[in-house]
């Protein structure tokens, strides 16, 4: 249960590098930093969106498997 607010600490503190750097200035020929910014959170986003999705399954699986472990009465 630990690595959970590890996992949180180690994302608020990446972002928090990444947030100024949204507001630098770009070099010749290179993305906008907003955009790596924006790309990132994008892959977050995508990440925890999978999560959700398997803890939704795993809760879905284990509320069935009740149901027919059950006897009927």
């Amino acid at each position: 249960m630990q690595s959970r607010p590890a996992l949180a600490a180690f994302f608020l503190i990446f972002s928090a590098l990444f947030s100024g750097m949204s507001h630098a200035r770009e070099a010749e020929g290179a993305y906008p930093p907003a955009l790596a910014v924006f790309a990132l959170s994008l892959i977050v986003l995508a990440a925890l969106a999978v999560y959700v999705a398997i803890k939704i399954r795993r809760s879905l699986r284990n509320d069935l498997d009740k149901h027919i472990d059950k006897p009927a009465k």
